[in-house]
Order: structure tokens, then sequence, then C-alpha cells
């Protein structure tokens, strides 16, 4: 299926039953927005020849951040979320395992866990991962195979702009993504820029999944809104996006009509941490 262009993308087909549940009238998707800007985390900087990078991204209270992510859970299990999406580097490794060890996840019958940091060496590469869970059970991982790059100005007025690249390993070997597969329902996991290369995007169109799950951090969301846009049209799949940004910061994509009056994609924005809940119409729900 892959154009010559992402032939070296990894894509792996994984059975997925009896954790994914087929899709009914009764599925809610929930979207986390548990940060609203990116001064709420700090991140390292450095250079490795000539090469500006950067890497640990992580919430810089990491008290506050713990009770947000604890309470964005519970909300979703109290309103019967079937889905729950939460954002980009959200967490750091030490947060997500201990969400993944807790029972907090079990009453949820599908999650993507944010995204984290690997925690590795000081200035060396590593892995922005998600975990994806059903009911508490660790379906798989997904490993972001497109670095970031930003115009960073850094700390002072002094500081002079560079082009910064997030420091993820580079293995084409492994890059890639996977396609969960249950008898009535397929589901795909990216990491924010993975999802907004066009080529990739229509790699995941030609695998015709039914869900796509994406925790982001991005200044911009309109491309994000243009991707729930083309799946909702083909091959007709829901589109669940959480976002670090002062833009919109959930987008819920449906298969439906392009009347006016029912679009296919609904964008939420909010000033404080909340839990925005979708029925299958694209109406918000308590």
């Amino acid at each position: 299926l892959a154009p010559p262009e992402v032939a070296r993308f990894r894509v792996g087909l994984r059975w997925a039953e009896p954790h994914l549940d087929p899709i009914t009238p009764e599925w809610r998707f929930a979207v986390a927005a548990t940060n609203r800007v990116v001064d709420e985390f700090s991140w390292q900087r450095y250079r490795h020849g000539d090469r500006s990078l950067f890497y640990e991204v992580a919430p810089r209270d990491l008290a506050q951040q713990r009770e947000r992510l604890h309470a964005a859970i519970d909300e979703a299990v109290r309103r019967r979320a079937t889905v729950l999406v939460l954002p980009e580097l959200c967490a750091t490794h030490a947060l997500a395992d201990e969400l993944t060890a807790s029972d907090r996840l079990a009453h949820l019958p599908l999650v993507a866990l944010g995204s984290f940091h690997e925690t590795t060496a000081p200035a060396t590469p590593g892995r922005n991962r998600c975990r994806v869970l059903a009911r508490g059970v660790e379906l798989t991982t997904h490993d972001k195979f497109s670095d970031f790059h930003l115009e960073d100005e850094g700390d002072t007025p002094d500081d002079p702009a560079v082009r910064r690249h997030e420091h993820l390993i580079a293995d084409d070997a492994v890059a890639g993504f996977d396609l969960l597969i249950g008898a009535s329902n397929a589901v795909v996991v990216l990491i924010c820029k993975d999802a907004l290369d066009t080529r990739v995007a229509a790699l995941v169109q030609e695998l015709a999944p039914t869900v796509v799950l994406v925790p982001a951090m991005s200044p911009k969301t309109r491309p994000f809104e243009t991707l729930a846009e083309r799946l909702a049209d083909v091959p007709q799949a829901f589109t669940v996006v959480a976002v670090v940004t002062e833009e919109h910061a959930a987008i819920f994509g449906r298969p439906g009509s392009k009347r006016p009056d029912a679009p296919p994609v609904t964008k939420r924005t909010c000033a404080e941490p909340k839990v925005f809940v979708f029925d299958l119409g694209g109406q918000e729900t308590d």
C-alpha cells in the first residue's frame, strides 16, 4: 500500500481482539485538555556539532500535573467515555509508569495516554512514546517518527533565534506505526507531526482505520482539522486529537455530512484544564 516516498515505514498489523470493542451508538470520545500553553513545560537545550536540539520536555510542576492527569482520567470514567486521548508530552516516563500501574485506566475501553520523552542519558537522543491501553491492558506503544522543529528564541532577549530539532532516535528499521485490528474495529495512533505529513495521512487513509487517535503539542491546529476532515470523508474514520495549544485544544472528526448545520469536525477551546466528551454525532455530552 505504501507509495515509494513512505515505503520505509513499518506498518504493524496487530490483532487486538478481544480488547477492541466494536463501535456502537453508545460510544463517547473524550479529549483531555490538561495544559493550555507550552510555557507550562520545561525542556533541555543543547548542541551536537552544528545541530541545535531539544529533549526532556516535561511539565514544570509535576505535582500539579499529576493532579490534572488523575482528574482528567477520573472525569472521563465518570462520564462513561469509551475513548480518551491526552496531549503529547503531558506526562513524564515516571508519571506514565505510575498511571499504567494503577487501576485508574481499568474502566476506559481505549486510551492514548498522551506521551512522554523516554528517560535517557543527558544530551542523548530518545523516544517520544505514547502508550495505548484497553481497560488498563497495554496494547502497543507508538514512538513518534517525525522530529518537530521550532524557532527557539532562547531564555533572554539577547539569545539568538535558532532552529532547534527534537532529538529523537533515528532508526528507519523501526519507524512507523501499528494498525490495531479487531473484528469490527481498527485503530491507529500517531503523535503530532507524524499525522501532519500528507504522505503518511494518505497511507493511513489506504489502511482504512475506523478510529485515529492523535496526542499533539502544536501552535497551529488547522492541519489536524484538515486531517479529521479527510478521514471523515474517506475512509470514514473517527479522529480524536488532544492538543497543547492556545488554539483548539480538542478536535473531533466523525463520518457525516458536510452540511453547514452538521459539520464533520468539532473544535473546542478552553481557558482552564477540561475534559471534552463527544457522542457519535459530534455533540458534547455530559
